[in-house]
């Protein structure tokens, strides 16, 4: 994944998701807090690196089971998801490797 941030962010919160609308509803596809830099650069991430929040217990989905369905991938800022400010942050190339 490449990514930068803009001061103040040091934190991306990275969601993989599928198409199951009850889990993607509840929040428990896989994610991994990211930490950035203000410098556009690539950022690997083993898959293994992924997990459901700790809040899904039994609903949470594995990074292996996602992966079969993905249909998308979600990057928000970590730290200040829910302050109303802006935040910038820039995605450039994501690329699954097997």
């Amino acid at each position: 994944i490449r990514l930068s941030a803009a001061a103040g962010v040091t934190t991306l919160r990275v969601r993989l998701f599928g198409m199951d609308k009850k889990t993607q509803q509840n929040g428990c596809y896989p994610v991994v807090q990211l930490p950035v830099s203000p410098q556009t650069k690539m950022y690997e991430v083993p898959i293994g690196s992924f997990a459901p929040e700790s809040f899904c217990g039994l609903d949470g989905v594995t990074a292996a089971h996602t992966l079969k369905n993905l249909s998308g991938i979600e990057v928000v800022d970590a730290i200040r998801a829910f302050k109303a400010r802006p935040v910038q942050f820039n995605v450039g190339s994501i690329a699954l490797l097997r």
